[in-house]
């Protein structure tokens, strides 16, 4: 004679076997963590106001990542902020950005861009993109500046290489303290 199953929902919840609902909840719980820590690590800088400085002259750079905005002066929040920067977007995941940060002596900020798609919005004059340095013209320009990196701030959408890297070439263009306890 056989015996009569059980319900599951009746059994006493010591002979209640978990071992079949623990497999779901820990692949759910482990794809949750992932997507979280995946996302989280998509955008280290994001919201944060960066501020490089050098003989007086600032550029504000307002990282929104993926797109960072660059704005002529210092600028502490990012309320009443100008019309006029230049814009730099790039996809994020498969993406970087990289360009170089020249001031000048007549107090101009020129961006010379590597990777990314930037462009300038509104016609501040001291605040000036290149796009139209050949390949070629721009080899030249970096080797001739890699003796008196002085002036020049070499970007990067991650901010911490950014400044590693800066550090290393002697730049003496000057970063946010904050930034630097980080």
């Amino acid at each position: 004679m056989k015996k009569a199953e059980t319900p599951v929902n009746s059994l006493p919840r010591s002979r209640l076997n978990t071992t079949d609902i623990m497999p779901f909840q820990k692949i759910t719980l482990h794809i949750f963590l992932s997507i979280s820590l995946f996302l989280s690590s998509c955008a280290p800088n994001s919201g944060k106001i960066i501020q490089y400085e050098y003989k007086g002259t600032v550029v504000t750079r307002v990282n929104n990542y993926p797109n960072d905005y660059f704005y002529y002066e210092k600028f502490d929040n990012t309320k009443d902020l100008p019309k006029e920067y230049i814009l730099s977007k790039f996809s994020g995941l498969d993406g970087l950005m990289s360009a170089f940060l020249i001031f000048k002596k007549d107090q101009t900020v020129e961006i010379i861009p590597v990777a990314d798609d930037f462009s300038k919005i509104g016609g501040k004059p001291s605040l000036k993109l290149n796009n139209e340095i050949e390949n070629i013209d721009f080899i030249h320009w970096r080797d001739s500046t890699s003796n008196s990196l002085d002036s020049i701030i070499e970007l990067s959408d991650v901010i911490k290489s950014e400044i590693t890297r800066n550090k290393a070439g002697h730049s003496k263009v000057k970063y946010d303290r904050s930034l630097l306890e980080d």
